[in-house]
């Protein structure tokens, strides 16, 4: 495996065991705080004041673009069991089943030989300094039609010496 993916698939699993720690801790304590977990209770206190409210419709937002992108992306890499990482993230959190699946897709890429095609490398700079700007000659630039555009549309015009060329319609002249 390049390092890179190795790499990746640390931080992936940092981030797993990170997403599982914080939220099960809160939500944990949440279960002690209301003698039990009730769903209607946990929206109701996630849409307490503004700010989570707003925190809560950015996870929403996420919710969303994560089910549908990785769905299409499973889909796409022939990855099995794509379900398991939706029934995780209303089970556990999104923050546990998101860096899982990033984990496993990278470990399958690296499986499968994607890895070799998927390259997350940009190639140095040939040229640091911006081209100049080339500017027409002054002649040019004060005239209204340029001459190269006058050309271009005669060239298009088979007949330039007459503006209409008369044509059957139809086998009638």
């Amino acid at each position: 495996m390049q390092s890179q993916t190795v790499k990746l698939q640390i931080f992936y699993g940092i981030c797993t065991l990170a997403g599982i720690i914080a939220t099960m801790h809160f939500n944990i304590q949440f279960i002690i705080e209301h003698q039990g977990f009730s769903v209607e209770t946990f929206i109701a206190e996630n849409y307490a004041n503004n700010a989570s409210a707003s925190i809560s419709n950015d996870f929403l937002v996420i919710l969303a673009v994560f089910i549908i992108w990785s769905f299409f992306e499973a889909k796409r890499l022939a990855m099995p069991y794509w379900w398991l990482y939706i029934l995780l993230t209303f089970g556990v959190a999104l923050a546990f089943s998101l860096p899982l699946f990033l984990l496993m897709r990278e470990r399958y890429l690296a499986r499968s030989g994607w890895a070799e095609v998927i390259k997350f490398s940009v190639p140095p700079a040939t040229n640091p300094k911006p081209a100049p700007v080339q500017r027409p000659p002054a002649q040019a630039r004060h005239c209204p039609v340029q001459p190269e555009l006058v050309r271009d549309t005669n060239r298009l015009n088979p007949n330039p010496d007459r503006t209409r060329q008369h044509r059957p319609v139809n086998g009638y002249q």
